[in-house]
């Protein structure tokens, strides 16, 4: 065979085992597997996420908070020195501080369920991850005993001749063409000794009477 031509088996080879590979169950199997943690994963990041926002979130508002409580004693404060001006100054920025410890509350709470919502997610997909890997281990399982009963059976088939069955009639095939030149080989002799006739012919019948007398 020629070098194009064992370039072009060697493509074809690697081609049918990239084909292989992309068809393989077991793969096709894990990388389910692989896609589920690493959705999870990315759950899990977002939920880091927005408990550290929450967390930022509950700070500013406790930070609000102690300022509108500082703001409402400085009123009553200024309200007994009977300073009606800055009393009223302090009860209207209260008001400011009150409304944005308002939008942080709610805020906060919104982030409290998202986060729950995050986590009872994470259950449930650490849950359909054990299952998913439980189902992939069995479907293994079932293939491996598939292919060696698949196995098996060729191998039977490739003991039995014939060129009906899966096996391999290579072999046999050449049996059959050595049986056929040995045929041929042994016509073309006995026919060449036929063709010379004579002495030839005697002579070679009295060489074998000599060796069979056992006085050759």
């Amino acid at each position: 065979m020629g070098i194009l031509g064992r370039l072009g088996n060697l493509i074809k080879s690697n081609t049918n085992a990239a084909l292989a590979d992309a068809e393989d169950p077991r793969k096709q199997l894990d990388q389910a597997v692989t896609d589920m943690e690493q959705q999870r994963r990315k759950v899990a990041s977002t939920q880091l996420e927005v408990a550290t926002a929450l967390k930022l979130a509950h700070k500013q508002l406790a930070a609000q908070q102690e300022r509108s409580a500082q703001l409402e004693k400085a009123a009553v404060a200024a309200v007994g020195q009977g300073k009606e001006e800055v009393a009223r100054a302090a009860l209207t920025e209260k008001e400011r501080v009150d409304a944005l410890a308002g939008e942080l509350a709610r805020g906060v709470a919104d982030q409290g369920r998202a986060l729950s919502e995050l986590g009872e997610s994470i259950k449930e997909m650490d849950r359909g991850i054990l299952a998913a890997k439980a189902r992939r281990d069995e479907l293994k399982q079932r293939l491996a005993k598939a292919e060696a009963a698949r196995q098996r059976q060729e191998a039977t088939a490739a003991g039995r001749p014939g060129k009906d069955h899966v096996g391999d009639t290579s072999a046999f095939d050449t049996f059959g063409r050595m049986e056929e030149r040995i045929e041929h080989d042994e016509a073309r002799a006995e026919a060449q000794r036929e063709l010379a006739g004579g002495e030839g012919s005697l002579e070679d019948r009295l060489a074998a009477m000599k060796a069979k007398a056992g006085r050759g």
